[in-house]
């Protein structure tokens, strides 16, 4: 992933944990990752999540709310395909 969106995701975590009101390493153990891991996941210095790291965070954290405005900034055909 890029790191812009890797900040902006980071950005969006910080967000959503403070709305839950969970610290750094609640959160982390909610996950189940290191909280150490989960704090450069927030501050977007990892650029490199696992498909199964990223299914753990949507779990705690549904990240619809995250995705869906960013796919809507790419240039894609928004076109209804069928």
């Amino acid at each position: 992933m890029s790191k812009e969106i890797m900040k902006q995701f980071g950005e969006w975590l910080t967000g959503q944990r403070h709305v839950q009101e969970l610290s750094i390493r609640e959160t982390a153990k909610r996950i189940g990752i290191e909280s150490s891991y989960y704090c450069k996941i927030e501050n977007g210095l990892r650029d490199d999540l696992r498909l199964s790291t990223v299914e753990k965070i949507d779990k705690v954290f549904p990240m619809g709310s995250f995705i869906i405005p960013l796919f809507q900034k790419l240039p894609i055909d928004k076109t209804n395909n069928k």
